[in-house]
This record gives structure tokens, C-alpha cells and sequence, in this order.
């Protein structure tokens, strides 16, 4: 087969392509490539999601995502689909989006991402090629994607169709951005013609060029290195920050000069590590390594030092407690989602830092979110949640920040205790946005990595 197969289809608009899980990756993959001239079909097992994104409601805070996906719907050249087998025979090239999740006792689940593949594999036809864009444990796409596919397509990678690994690398909020401009595409195959295929394909829309990498097992590692080295990177920085505000040292002012020192590069302490990715990037390589008989030991102590850190944000606020003299009070969380100006709170700290406040009998929160206004585990728990920042502040006895939405990084404490209306006041600032220079009368503070400071 002639490697530009593809990409001459995308240029004379023929090519269409599925792409499987209609998250935020899978959204985003969608416009990017309804506006390279791809026909696109959304694949999503959830019937109301697919219901609603053809009706026009795209589940997305990135304004180009919606435009394009709209766009798409309206030229004829976007829909989405419940059913995998007819996306895949409607489709040259199939995208694969689906997430590896980790359950609470830290076991990788695959079944999602098994169940997408076999869908896929019964629709697949000769010619096709297969792209997996989920990060994934290193060797997942050769030893348990490939055989799956071959298994129920009876076809062969490498000679009926082409297997391709290209992970996914966007930050969301500039998701679009990130593909199509800020960062060169990393690319692999199952063997030579599926990488230049791929690598040829997405030359098309990648402004920073394409880099091959050797093997498939090669790229997925290299995505999940990426992640490890943040993951564990934040756990040092979290235990640096305890032992500062023991000492009542400024651990940001220590970490922002160490880091001028171009060989450091230390970063920000917080209330823990949330979202699907870092986490579960340091668990991939865990069990990877167990079953090779390895004990990453560094990389479990470092999963237990940021597990702890909603414990320590609960600590904190028991200490807050203590100097207010308030053994009731009522507390305002000020972020759900898990990274600021987003609306996604999966693995959010925020939950684990209320399950703490809970267990110390702090029965009084409310929680506050600007992008999220429904959740299931808040309901449950009868715990309001507002995007009203006047509404939950009003009538606080102690605030913790729990996430950094720039809403938050715009307070001043002098705001912060004005909306609450109280003489007293408590923060917790789990993120370490808040800056100030002289304390205001009636507040006490403490941050992760600072010392406890009060002029109650």
C-alpha cells in the first residue's frame, strides 16, 4: 500500500475517519480534523451523549471545539454514533480515545478501551488503518490491542491493515492549540508502512512536524515518562513544602529562586494530584514492573506522598480551627475540578479532602466551582455546590482553595474576608495562589509549604 494513501484522500476531502470515545480528547480530535477535510464520525457508548452532541450540545469549554463540531453537524460532514461496528466500516482511518482507568485499590481496567477495539475490529475492512491515541502502559497496544483486533476482524496488522500508536499530548483548555501548533506529533507503527503513514497523515495538520519513534512500545513509554516525571516531581515538592512550613520557611519563595538555577526545576506543592492521567501514569509503570518481577520502590512512595496530601490540607484546617477557636465552623471549598479553569473534577484531591474533613467531623462545607455545577459524590453527600462565589463565601468561618482557577488567583484576602462577612477569618490557600504583603486584621492564614501566620 502507498504510504500517502491517506493523507491523498484528505486532500481531495475523501477520507473519512471514526474516532472512538467522545471525551475530551475524542471531542478535540473531532475538530481538528473536520477542519483539516476529514469526514468525521464520533463514536461514544453513552446513547444521551451521542443524542445530545448530534442535537448541537457540545460538551466542551474550548470555543473552537464547539465551532468546528457545530460547523461539522451542519456541512454533513460530522455525526456521531452509538454503534462501533458501523462507524468502522464507514471509516478509513479509526481513532481510538478510550481511557485506561484505575479503580480505588489502584488495579489498571481495560475493559473499555477491549470493548472499543472488538467494535472496531468487526466493522474493519482491508486498506484500514487503526490509530491508538490512548495513553497507554507500555507494550498494551502490541500485546493486548493488536492480538484483539486480529482476533475479531480476522485480519492481520501489517498486512490487511495498518496499526498505528500516536498519544495523545493536549492540555486541556488548548486542546486544538496543542496538536495543531504547540507540539511536534509523536508517532509509531506496527511496522514501517503503518509509521510513515501515520507520520505522512498528520503532517498535515501538526505545525511543529512529526517525530517517529522507533517502536509502538517505545511511544507509549515515552508518554507515560512524561507524566511520571510530574507525578513524582510534585510528590518531592510536597514534602519539601510539610518540612517548610515546620520550620516556617516560604517554600514557594525557596522553590521560585532554586529554580533559576537552570538545572532545577522544582514544582508547585498542593492539596494532591487529580485528573486520570499523572496518576494513573505512575500506577502504569508500577504494575508494569511488578510483573517484570521490578520494585519501582520511588515511584510508590511517591503515589503515597500525594495521596497523603489531602489528609495534610485536613490537618491544616484543624489547625485553623483551633486558632479561630471554632470547633463548628462552616468551611468553603473553593474548587472541585481537579486542574484550574477547567470542568473536569475526575480524581479531583477535592474529593478525597472532604472525605478527611468528614472523618475530623467537619460536617459544615459547601463547595464552590465556576465551570461545574452538578456533581453526583456532592449530592450524595448533601453537600451544596454553587458557582456563586458571593453564596458560599458569605457567612464562612474558614475557606480553603482547593483548586487554581484564576477566579481565585484574582481574590486578596481582604476580598476574600469581605465576602464572608466575618470578623474571623481562616484560609487554607491548598494551591498557593494567593499572594499578599501585609495580613489583614481579623484573618489567619497557612498554606501548603508556609508557616501558620494570624492577627485574630
Amino acid at each position: 500500500m502507498n504510504p500517502y494513501y491517506y493523507a491523498e484522500k484528505l486532500d481531495k476531502g475523501e477520507l473519512s475517519v471514526s474516532i472512538y470515545g467522545l471525551g475530551y480528547v475524542g471531542l478535540t480530535l473531532s475538530a481538528v480534523w473536520i477542519k483539516a477535510g476529514a469526514k468525521v464520525i464520533g463514536v461514544d457508548i453513552n446513547s444521551e451523549k451521542v443524542k445530545a452532541i448530534n442535537k448541537g450540545k457540545i460538551f466542551s469549554i474550548e470555543k473552537s471545539i464547539k465551532d468546528r463540531i457545530l460547523k461539522g453537524l451542519k456541512d454533513g460532514r460530522f455525526k456521531a454514533l452509538k454503534d462501533g461496528v458501523k462507524a468502522s466500516k464507514l471509516s478509513d482511518v479509526k481513532f481510538v480515545c478510550i481511557p485506561v482507568k484505575v479503580n480505588k485499590k489502584g488495579n489498571l481496567i481495560l475493559s473499555s478501551l477491549e470493548k472499543a477495539c472488538i467494535s472496531l475490529a468487526k466493522g474493519l475492512k482491508e486498506k484500514s488503518m487503526v490509530v491508538i491515541e490512548s495513553s497507554l502502559p507500555p507494550t498494551t497496544t502490541e500485546k493486548v490491542v493488536k492480538p484483539l483486533i486480529e482476533e475479531h476482524s480476522n485480519l492481520k496488522a501489517g498486512k490487511d491493515f495498518l496499526l498505528a500508536y500516536s498519544p495523545e499530548r493536549i492540555f486541556i483548555g488548548r486542546a486544538v492549540e496543542d496538536i495543531e501548533k504547540n507540539h511536534p506529533k509523536i508517532v509509531s507503527g506496527i511496522d514501517e508502512l503503518s509509521r510513515k503513514a501515520i507520520k505522512i497523515l498528520y503532517e498535515r495538520i501538526c505545525e511543529k512536524g512529526v517525530i517517529e519513534v522507533s517502536s509502538i512500545s517505545s511511544a507509549e513509554f515515552i508518554k507515560v515518562a512524561q507524566g511520571v516525571y510530574r507525578y513524582v516531581n510534585i510528590a518531592l515538592a510536597n514534602e519539601m513544602a510539610k518540612l517548610c512550613h515546620k520550620l516556617s520557611l516560604d517554600f514557594n519563595e525557596i522553590a521560585k529562586i532554586t529554580n533559576l538555577d537552570p538545572h532545577a526545576d522544582i514544582h508547585r506543592a498542593g492539596v494532591g494530584v487529580g485528573g486520570i492521567c499523572l496518576p494513573s501514569y505512575n500506577l502504569f509503570l508500577i504494575d508494569l514492573a511488578n510483573k517484570h518481577g521490578l520494585n519501582l520502590s520511588l515511584l510508590k512512595e511517591a503515589r503515597k506522598v500525594n495521596l497523603f496530601m489531602p489528609r495534610y490540607t485536613a490537618q491544616l484546617v484543624k489547625e485553623i480551627a483551633l486558632k479561630l477557636n471554632s470547633p463548628k465552623p462552616k468551611i468553603c471549598i473553593l474548587g472541585l475540578a481537579f486542574r484550574g479553569d477547567i470542568d473536569d473534577p475526575r480524581l479531583s484531591p477535592t474529593y478525597d479532602l472532604i472525605r478527611e474533613l468528614k472523618h475530623l467531623k467537619f460536617n459544615g462545607l459547601m463547595v464552590h466551582d465556576p465551570y461545574i455545577d452538578k456533581d453526583e459524590f456532592l449530592r450524595r453527600k448533601g453537600i451544596p455546590l454553587s458557582s456563586k462565589l458571593e453564596k458560599v463565601l458569605r457567612n464562612s468561618d474558614i475557606v480553603i482553595i482547593a483548586t487554581d482557577h484564576s477566579l481565585y488567583k484574582s481574590l486578596s484576602l481582604e476580598k476574600i474576608k469581605s465576602l464572608s462577612g466575618k470578623k474571623t477569618l481562616g484560609i487554607i490557600d491548598g494551591r498557593n495562589i494567593l499572594d499578599f504583603k501585609e495580613l489583614p486584621k481579623g484573618v489567619a492564614y497557612v498554606s501548603i509549604g508556609r508557616p501558620l501566620v494570624s492577627k485574630l
